[in-house]
Formats: C-alpha cells, structure tokens, sequence
C-alpha cells in the first residue's frame, strides 16, 4: 500500500503592494511576529507559514497559480520543504489570466510546472505524473471535457495527473483522474454523515466553511469539535481508507483556514470588513460575503494546527493495521 499522504492547498493572491486586490480584513489574521498582514512576496513570510506546516504534519502543497500575483507564488516556491503540485484557477479569479483554450491552458501550466524544478523543488506525483487540480472555470457550450482535457493534456510537456472538480464529471471518467472538492462547503467535515471513500472523491477536511450568502456559516467550527470528528471517522476506515486527503490551509474568504490565529474581537453593530465586500467584490462582480458573528474558532491559536497534526497522524498510522 502506498504511504499515506496529507496535501495542503496554499493560495497566493494576498496582499502585494498597498491598495491590490487581496489585501487583509479577516476576524482570523495569521499570527506573524510584528505583522498583521499577508505580505505574499516576501519568502520570510512564507518561512513562517512553511514553519507551521511542518507543525500541522502537511507532506505536499498544492500552489495557487495566478497570474496577478506571480511574485507571491515565486516568493513561496523559494522557500516551499515539500513535494509540490498545482492549484489552477479559473477567470472569475483572475480575468484575463487563465485562458480558456485548452491549448492555452496547458502551456500556461508547464510554465508554472517548468519553475520547480528550476527553484530546486520536488514535483507532487500520483503514480509518477505531477498532480495538478483544475479549479472550475467556464468552457464554451460546445467544449467537452474529454476534448478539453486531452488537449490540454498534449499541450503540457510534463505527465499531468489531473484531479478536476465534480462538476466537470458528469459525462464520464474519461480524461480526468480523479474528483476533488476543496471549496465547497459540501465536503467532508460537519456533515453529520459518515465518510465514504468509494464515492470517488477525495477526501477533503476543513474546520468550517461561510457562505456568501448568509450571515450563520455554512458549516460551523464549533470551536474545532466536528474538525476532529471527521479526522476520527477517516481513521476509522482503516487500511481501507484513501491514501491521500486534502486541507486547505489559508482560504480565509471562505473561513476555512488552518493557520493559527487570534481572533480579532468585533461586534455585531460593527462586522469586520473583508475582501469579499469592497474592492474584491467590485472587481469581480461578486454578492457582498458575510463573516458570521457567531462562528467560534475555538481555544488556541495553534487549535487546528494540532488537531490536524494528531489527526493526521492517526489516519496514518491505520494503513497498515
């Protein structure tokens, strides 16, 4: 059996220079000695968070591409201690950076591929192709998946190992490796429902999940209590669980991040204001996102870098019992 391995998708589209899309305003910043920003293009910001990954017990990273902030990812990949792979992401992201030519596409990944081993870095392989996630981005009606992704895959020089999101899966297996769903708050934490590895979607976990909709999350922290159940119930599977399973380690949009923090105190007259709801919004057209006032992260800072590593840890050490 192959050994188990705990993936961590890192995004990259954080503050830059004063005044670019992505600064900071959540009510869970990262806790950095002397900083209360994300300064995304300087390594010793990512020397920190790599820190607190080796902490949380993460052996690979899927990274963000985007092309506004490229210096951000250059400045982690620097840096980056583990096997990597990639996150790509669509338009609604970045308009104008991720084509939705197939052939485009693909050139556009083998350059972000093309810079790992550059940096001096190892590839994220799945049976000796680099896996790379495609996050949901618009096709034209008359694309088929199948199409689409062989012809991306032959406009890559390197063997892509390509796990796409459910939606794309409704007209067959053909073309892609495997599901995987690491935004939805539709997952494998706080459910309430067992964990089922045959369904054909990687395992993903997260501490919570906001809608951008609604004021209550979607799926509630509880203070971290339904986090360490689900790590419970991947265990709990045994030899035959998956033999890799997703975190998301700072998607603070969606408030599914891991990363310790101290929670900024606000009140309901005065909600903290996030990306989602100023110049983030007005850029992409989004609804105004909503923080809610009453989702508790729990005691700690370091809570969910714990729990994840013990979790981990046990998920592991069931592969071979």
């Amino acid at each position: 059996m192959a050994a188990r391995r705990l993936i961590s998708v890192v995004f990259h589209w954080f503050r830059t220079p004063p005044g670019r899309l992505g600064q900071i305003c959540s009510v869970w910043p990262p806790t950095l000695p002397g900083r209360i920003e994300w300064d995304g293009n300087d390594p010793e910001f990512w020397l920190g968070q790599e820190d607190w990954l080796d902490r949380a017990g993460v052996d690979a990273e899927l990274l963000q591409t985007t092309s506004w902030f490229r210096e951000c990812f250059d400045a982690h990949l620097s840096v980056v201690r583990r096997p990597v792979g990639l996150l790509v992401g669509p338009p609604a992201v970045e308009p104008g950076g991720v084509p939705e030519s197939p052939e485009a596409l693909g050139r556009l990944i083998e350059d972000y591929l093309s810079s790992i081993p550059r940096a001096g870095k190892e590839f994220l392989l799945v049976g000796g192709r680099v896996m790379v996630h495609l996050w949901v981005f618009s096709m034209t009606p008359e694309q088929r998946v199948f199409d689409y992704l062989q012809r991306l895959r032959a406009a890559c020089a390197y063997p892509l190992y390509l796990s796409v999101h459910p939606s794309w899966t409704h007209q067959g297996r053909e073309g892609w490796d495997e599901k995987l769903v690491i935004f939805s708050g539709r997952n494998y934490l706080s459910t309430g429902r067992p964990i089922d590895p045959l369904d054909g979607v990687t395992v993903s976990i997260r501490p919570g999940f906001w809608s951008t909709r609604k004021a209550e999350p979607f799926l509630p922290r509880q203070g971290g209590r339904p986090y360490r159940r689900a790590w419970r119930e991947l265990a709990a599977l045994g030899p035959d669980g998956p033999d890799k399973a997703v975190v998301v380690w700072n998607e603070k949009e969606e408030g599914s991040q891991l990363h310790p923090s101290v929670p900024v105190r606000h009140t309901a007259a005065e909600p903290p204001v996030t990306e989602h709801s100023w110049e983030h919004c007005a850029v992409l057209g989004l609804p105004s996102f909503v923080q809610s006032q009453d989702d508790r992260w729990g005691r700690g800072r370091r809570l969910y870098v714990r729990a994840t590593r013990r979790g981990a840890a046990r998920w592991k050490s069931q592969a071979a019992a």
